[in-house]
């Protein structure tokens, strides 16, 4: 074991092989695509990445729902990938909304247009129609709720 020193130079470069700085390059290059993953066993998981990706996106969305707008938690919303993976879709902060559990497994690998027009026109679904049915009950209900809490802070002078 080595020997402690009696006191620290807090303006000395710290040399370390798993210095920050090379952290923070893995991290930028993970965060812009250019890189997956993990790289002999150190640097952050896609899986990390995809919680962090998911919390922004619930955030943005605030707090809801990208298809039927129900009020979501953070331990009940999904990382729903707009551009299916099956489809060519990466894994990246622009491809990933926040969704509630049924609209993220009822939309599986649709694109986004195709699942939007079946939760608005469900009779249109060929199968699964209840589950479409149910997705249209929850977007009309929760944009309903959404106008009505939109009109009652405008009435009482609160923002938006």
């Amino acid at each position: 074991m080595g020997a402690y020193p009696k006191s620290l130079d807090a303006s000395a470069r710290v040399e370390h092989p798993n210095d920050c700085n090379e952290f923070l390059a893995e991290a930028i290059e993970t965060l812009s695509g250019k890189k997956r993953a993990r790289r002999g066993g150190r640097g952050v998981s896609e899986r990390a990445w995809i919680r962090v990706y998911r919390t922004e996106a619930l955030r943005q969305q605030k707090g809801k729902c990208v298809f039927c707008l129900e009020p979501l938690t953070l331990g009940r919303t999904t990382a729903e990938h707009v551009n299916p993976r099956a489809k060519g879709g990466s894994t990246s902060a622009e491809n990933i909304a926040a969704a509630c559990q049924p609209c993220n497994s009822l939309k599986a690998n649709m694109s986004e247009k195709v699942f939007r027009n079946l939760i608005r026109n469900p009779d249109r679904a060929e199968r699964r129609r209840f589950e479409f049915f149910m997705a249209n009950a929850r977007f009309r209900i929760f944009r309903r709720m959404a106008l009505a809490e939109r009109r009652i802070r405008r009435a009482a002078g609160l923002k938006e």
